[in-house]
């Protein structure tokens, strides 16, 4: 990734929902700050910073092998770093599938 700004896309993950979600940094920062000052929850684990969608399909194909993989179907990450393990289809390539729509 080359330079962090507000259209870095932002890898997030919704325990409540069990789902994976993609916006900009600078959506997702606004939308944090709206919910800590109305006392709201948030639901959405930042992941992975991103440049581009092919990134965000590898980071998330590789985040829903390791969920695939663990027994009860919720992300377990403990057996292998996750950056590791995004790193390694990183330069080997993950398989490919459609990203999600990203919030703009």
């Amino acid at each position: 990734m080359s330079t962090i700004n507000s259209e870095t896309l932002v890898v997030q993950w919704s325990p409540k929902h069990q789902h994976f979600h993609v916006s900009r940094l600078g959506q997702m920062l606004k939308q944090n700050m709206r919910s800590f000052i109305d006392g709201d929850l948030i639901d959405y684990i930042p992941l992975a910073l991103t440049d581009g969608d092919e990134q965000v399909s590898e980071i998330i194909a590789v985040l829903e092998r390791r969920i695939r993989k663990s027994p009860n179907g919720v992300p377990s990450l403990t057996n292998q770093p996750a950056l590791a393990c995004i790193s390694r289809a990183a330069k080997h390539g993950a398989n490919r599938h459609n990203p999600p729509s990203i919030e703009k």
